[in-house]
């Protein structure tokens, strides 16, 4: 019985082992990047083409010479599964070899509707343009890429952009219409006006986009997209303004209709570009939009760059915004007027805005005052220091370095009588390093001021010159003393020889 079992032990765990060894996966050696591309190389001068398919397909994503000139060859294969496969590998990974740009141009005319499709999508990168995530259109976008194209090229790819203008499919259109502006020559006027009656919004602002750019006189353009003024859409109307504002002579009619429109959007837009004008006419409506309070910030903030141009006719437009209730118009108004890029302001139009309610509206008058330092007067910053705030007052301290000495003592002694402490310490610091006359009585007498670092500064400003009137101050103060670097410094004064009175 007992050999019976053993010998059941032993068959159980033999076909135990063998179950296990017949579960274990077989380990296929894995193909190499080279081999790989071996393979699709050869697969691609095959007659088959579903071979020539496949290895489109996997080629597109490699990154060697062999690869690349691999992929070229499927763009220009004459099966369109074959081309498409190609195109597809490409755009898997959004990158394009320069040699491959122009071929793609080409396959924006072939016979396949969706290599077309796919073509078009990628005219960005076929002009030398890496776009990473989503691309947001705007008015007067335009960004040049020459994709390493020789003059030849260039205006082979820009004749088939125009023929891709007139492509049976909407996509088609589409996307070639939102590439052409990374191309650096302008597509032909005559083939956007058609966009301008698409039933596709998108389509018709891309078209105006375009169409600005085309060198064409000034009073022909403005003929054309007139009547787009009544356009149903306010981003093409919005459009509309924009381009009209470039014609200084001929789009005034245009730009007084849109100052009118029922969006607001079109109208700030609008007056923005009437005021790029610059005459008397533009600035009244620019004046009037500014100050409206009905019109939402964000829109009444774009027009204040444009109102900087109009010099010192801007700044009583400016002074309403600094007293009215808006403090982010308030602040951008006084930051524009200390950059002084248009107009130069003097130190007292900031000064009293050291106390403006709004912080923004305060740093902004300190950021135009040290922009001024270098020309600030005594009157200046006796202005500045008149200020209730602390930090307007230090500011007004820091800058009385510039002054000649005379001015400065006259400046610290006021700024001793000071209610602010840190003003007090500043000028009390200054007069001990100064020493106008009396500046020891001074000293002596903020030894019995209630604040302990009023009495600290003088203490040390009195310690550097230990005439025997101020040895005896400090030898009365010195218990009374609680830093002890100060302390010490009385002690050394104290030790030393009195120095003579003049």
């Amino acid at each position: 019985m007992k050999s019976k079992a053993l010998w059941l032990l032993v068959l159980c765990t033999t076909m135990a082992v063998v179950r296990a060894q017949e579960a274990k996966p077989v380990e296929i050696p894995r193909e190499t990047e080279a081999q790989t591309v071996a393979k699709c190389l050869r697969d691609l001068k095959s007659d088959d083409v579903e071979a020539r398919r496949r290895a489109a397909m996997v080629i597109g994503k490699y990154r060697t010479p062999a690869a690349e000139a691999a992929i070229i060859q499927c763009l220009r294969d004459p099966d369109r599964q074959v081309r498409q496969s190609a195109l597809v590998s490409l755009t898997e990974e959004r990158f394009l070899p320069a040699t491959a740009r122009m071929d793609v141009f080409r396959l924006l005319l072939d016979p396949d509707v969706h290599i077309r499709r796919l073509a078009s999508a990628i005219i960005p990168e076929a002009s030398g343009v890496m776009i990473r995530g989503p691309v947001q259109i705007r008015g007067n976008t335009i960004i040049q890429a020459g994709g390493r194209r020789t003059d030849s090229e260039n205006d082979e790819a820009l004749l088939i952009l125009n023929q891709a203008l007139d492509d049976e499919d909407f996509s088609v259109r589409r996307n070639v219409l939102s590439a052409a502006r990374y191309f650096p020559e302008p597509l032909e006027p005559e083939r956007l006006v058609k966009f301008f009656k698409d039933e596709s919004k998108e389509v018709r602002v891309l078209a105006l986009m375009l169409y600005s750019r085309a060198p064409l006189p000034e009073e022909q353009s403005a003929k054309v997209i007139a009547p787009l003024a009544d356009d149903p859409e306010a981003a093409v109307r919005m459009e509309v303004a924009r381009l009209a504002g470039r014609y200084v002579k001929h789009g005034d009619d245009i730009l007084a209709k849109l100052l009118e429109d029922k969006d607001v959007g079109v109208r700030v837009e609008a007056v923005r570009a009437y005021a790029n004008h610059l005459n008397e006419k533009s600035f009244e409506p620019l004046k009037k939009t500014i100050l409206d309070e009905n019109i939402p910030t964000d829109h009444r903030r774009l027009l204040l760059p444009p109102l900087c141009a109009y010099g010192e006719q801007s700044i009583p437009v400016f002074e309403s915004l600094l007293k009215g209730k808006n403090a982010t118009l308030a602040a951008d108004a006084i930051n524009m007027l200390a950059s002084g890029r248009h107009q130069k302001m003097p130190a007292a139009f900031f000064a009293p805005y050291l106390d403006a309610p709004h912080e923004d509206i305060r740093k902004g008058a300190m950021r135009a005052l040290n922009i001024l330092s270098r020309e600030l007067t005594a009157d200046d910053i006796q202005l500045i220091m008149k200020s209730k705030s602390h930090e307007g007052k230090m500011l007004g301290l820091r800058m009385s370095s510039r002054l000649q000495r005379e001015e400065r003592v006259l400046l610290m002694k006021d700024a001793c009588l000071d209610d602010d402490e840190d003003v007090r310490v500043y000028a009390l610091r200054e007069i001990g390093l100064l020493k106008p006359e009396g500046w020891d009585d001074m000293l002596m007498a903020s030894l019995e001021d209630p604040s302990e670092q009023i009495k600290q500064i003088a203490a040390e400003g009195l310690s550097r010159f230990p005439t025997a009137p101020i040895q005896a101050a400090l030898r009365e103060y010195l218990p009374n003393c609680k830093d002890i670097r100060v302390q010490r410094m009385i002690q050394r004064a104290l030790a030393r020889r009195p120095i003579p009175v003049r």
